[in-house]
């Protein structure tokens, strides 16, 4: 994950945002926001919601939030298995040394 990513989710676990918003937040791009929000919803780390815009014309923002299944599971906790060398080597190629 990249640290935008990870910024996103931390920001997100304050409260739902718009794209525009976690943006300006992050100092990046609206296009970099929206590509990580869209990772992030393929992993279903991130769901969103249209909301009307008030007083102006055009498509609902979309409002994003956690799922309800990163809500439950710290996403940064990930256990990750301990393995010697070979056991890597095979897992990447499927070749024992």
């Amino acid at each position: 994950m990249t640290r935008t990513e990870d910024e996103i989710l931390e920001l997100l676990a304050e409260g739902p945002a718009t794209s525009q918003a976690i943006a300006t937040h992050l100092g990046v791009s609206l296009t970099t926001a929206r590509n990580a929000l869209r990772r992030h919803a393929l992993r279903k780390w991130v769901v969103s919601a249209d909301t009307p815009r008030e007083g102006r014309r055009g498509r609902p923002a979309k409002l994003w939030s956690l799922s309800e299944c990163t809500k439950v599971r710290d996403p940064f906790d990930v256990e990750l298995p301990l393995m010697d060398g070979n056991a890597w080597r095979k897992a990447a190629t499927g070749v024992a040394a």
